[in-house]
């Protein structure tokens, strides 16, 4: 008798050892997909943030001078906001002058009717379009994601 609940002992291990082995796989797979939802979140953030830092900055300082009225965003105040959030946010694409990172626009987000951002009769806007790349970690089943965030900045 003694015998035989050893051998049921060692079956009932060999049992548990099988179910945990596959219990584990699905629990580690759902925390990594925890953590990878979580990253994406915290870059998604950054990567508004940056949106609106440079918004701002271009919206106060627009241009480089007078005379490069037409690029808009290619002062050195906005350069230097652009470089700060690149090194901020990991992945995000190079913001240049122009569209579509740079717009002008009305309150309604069509094309301002101004020659230059700001200087003319209606109320002016600047939006910037920010984009970086997200790679998910879990075990390598997703492609990158672009995640985008645009913001819209009164010129004052």
């Amino acid at each position: 008798m003694n015998v035989r609940i050893g051998v049921q002992r060692i079956t009932q291990r060999g049992q548990a050892l099988v179910e945990f082995s596959l219990a584990i796989v699905l629990f580690l797979a759902m925390l990594m997909g925890i953590f990878d939802v979580g990253r994406a979140i915290f870059m998604y953030n950054g990567v508004s943030e940056a949106a609106r830092e440079i918004a701002r900055r271009a919206a106060v300082y627009p241009f480089l001078s007078v005379a490069s009225a037409a690029t808009l965003g290619s002062s050195l105040e906005a350069q230097a906001t652009i470089a700060t959030q690149r090194q901020i946010v990991p992945g995000m694409a190079p913001v240049v002058a122009g569209p579509p990172n740079f717009e002008c626009v009305d309150i309604a987000g069509n094309p301002s009717v101004n020659a230059a951002c700001g200087f003319g009769d209606a109320r002016d806007y600047v939006r910037v379009t920010v984009s970086a790349s997200f790679q998910p970690a879990l075990l390598g089943l997703m492609g990158p994601i672009t995640l985008e965030s645009k913001s819209s900045v009164a010129v004052p």
